[in-house]
């Protein structure tokens, strides 16, 4: 009995950080596995026990999540590698830029 509360309360946790890291509603989660809201409510108060096909579908969810958050986590690292060439590139112009050239540069940058 206390290895299934202990199950209970893992996935318990697994559903909350899944909610907090996607920035979902319990709504939504229940709608993408299929449940009510409610179940999922029922779940995270201990009011009711997920069967193993809801675990499985959570579960599910959790693990592509996980793998959205890796492919995102590249793209940032791509992202951010970028953005300091450009800044590199763009000092790089500047500097050969007149005092002149660079008020209208700056006054352009704050119209954007």
């Amino acid at each position: 009995m206390a290895a299934v509360k202990k199950d209970n309360e893992d996935f318990k946790k697994a559903i909350r950080v899944l909610l907090s890291e996607k920035l979902i509603s319990q709504g939504e989660l229940a709608e993408k596995c299929g449940l009510s809201q409610q179940t999922v409510s029922a779940w995270l108060h201990n009011l009711r026990s997920p069967g193993v096909s809801a675990k499985r579908r959570v579960l599910k969810l959790i693990a592509e999540s996980q793998e959205r958050i890796e492919e995102n986590k590249e793209i940032l690292r791509s992202f951010s590698l970028s953005a300091k060439n450009y800044r590199a590139e763009l000092a790089k112009i500047i500097s050969t830029m007149n005092e002149e050239k660079c008020r209208r540069l700056l006054k352009i940058a704050k119209q954007l």
